[in-house]
């Protein structure tokens, strides 16, 4: 089984006594903007048996953690991260938290573990004393309209609450093994055609629940594009509102040409909603959305097909979607400093002529062609990158 987090459901009892065994390995990130970062989570942990488990990984997120959301919301402070291990007495502590509500993980190997849920107050002590217990195993199968291979191999069972998921087979079977308790799992495909279901299951240590068929039924076609200006400034117009610029008038942000915008300038402007609706746009031909805080993948590339400059630099995108691949028109392409692990696989079919920039990401392990074509449009592109 592949590490992972798991979420835990019990409401933990507070307690004076602070046990200084165990301190968190990596930062915590995103606690709430207005809440002061002083309540502690500690506990012993013990198998079935009660004796105490060393080296047991502990994991704290919030309740509703969703990996694929985690970039934004942290920095939004609506998620937190904290993580160590158990000593050698079993015992842990995590500190520096703010008041909210926790799934706690505990994880021992590959078989044994527990999920509760975990209840800090503000400048609260809380104790837990979870027991391991052998996981259950969770069986079902994704149901699509239609079953095509590429799109069953997007998608994915995640454990809401963690950084675990699985994806189903060719046939959309898939297994999960998770800790007892009532777990919450996201059934989603990487595509914005279908729609995403939420289920909860409760799970009995060493048994397997069925959970059965569940369908993921395709969504609605999206809106046209634009085809006039009006539908221009209509789309700009609820964008801004719903990203908290209403103070911000269309024609601050773009420069119009045949009655159409032609140019999208957004750079500077905190940006925390999906960019879904920018593909309307339809006759943009310069797209900044640098330094807005974005971590979207840009799906919506594909349908502003005048594109020619896309400036997507400064900001918290881990991966590009495969909609760039099919961006033949584009010239200009900086995605620089952002957090990019890898690029689609055919975005080499891309001749960014004029400029093109990867430097200041992760992008430490690319295929050889895919190598190859950065170093021909962005030659020192490798020795800018943050490898380890």
């Amino acid at each position: 089984m592949k590490k992972s987090s798991f979420l835990l459901t019990v409401i933990a009892v507070c307690a004076g006594l602070l046990i200084p065994y165990c301190t968190q390995n990596s930062p915590v990130a995103g606690g709430a903007s207005d809440t002061e970062v002083s309540a502690r989570v500690s506990g012993m942990v013990t198998d079935m048996f009660g004796k105490p488990v060393a080296g047991a990984s502990v994991q704290l997120r919030t309740k509703d953690f969703l990996p694929e959301e985690d970039t934004v919301k942290q920095m939004s402070g609506k998620y937190t991260k904290a993580d160590c291990s158990t000593d050698s007495e079993g015992y842990f502590l995590l500190d520096s938290l703010g008041a909210g509500i926790y799934n706690l993980a505990i994880v021992s190997g590959d078989s044994v573990g527990t999920i509760r849920e975990c209840i800090v107050g503000d400048k609260q002590s809380v104790s837990v004393e979870p027991v391991l217990m052998p996981f259950g195993l969770v069986i079902g199968w994704l149901q699509l309209p239609y079953v095509v291979p590429e799109i069953l191999a997007r998608a994915k069972v995640e454990l809401i609450g963690s950084e675990n998921q699985v994806h189903p087979d060719s046939t959309g079977f898939f297994q999960f093994p998770l800790p007892e308790g009532m777990h919450r799992l996201k059934m989603s495909v990487d595509s914005s055609f279908f729609d995403k279901v939420t289920i909860d299951v409760e799970v009995v240590p060493s048994q397997v629940k069925n959970i059965g068929m569940i369908r993921l039924n395709m969504l609605p076609p999206p809106p046209p594009p634009c085809i006039d200006g009006a539908c221009d400034s209509t789309v700009l117009r609820k964008f801004l509102d719903d990203a908290g610029h209403g103070d911000i008038s269309v024609g601050d942000v773009t420069t119009w040409i045949n009655g159409r915008i032609e140019c999208l300038n957004l750079r500077g402007l905190e940006i925390r909603i999906q960019l879904e609706p920018l593909g309307l746009l339809n006759t943009v031909r310069k797209l900044d959305l640098g330094k807005t805080g974005t971590a979207d993948s840009c799906r919506f590339i594909i349908s502003m097909w005048n594109l020619q400059e896309v400036y997507l630099d400064s900001n918290n995108i881990t991966g590009i979607s495969h909609s760039f691949e099919g961006a033949y028109r584009i010239k200009v392409l900086d995605l620089s400093n952002n957090r990019l692990t890898m690029l689609p696989e055919k975005i080499n079919f891309l001749m960014p002529d004029q400029k093109l920039d990867l430097s200041g990401n992760e992008l430490c392990s690319l295929s050889p062609p895919l190598a190859g074509w950065a170093d021909a449009w962005n030659p020192g592109w490798e020795e800018t990158q943050r490898c380890p």
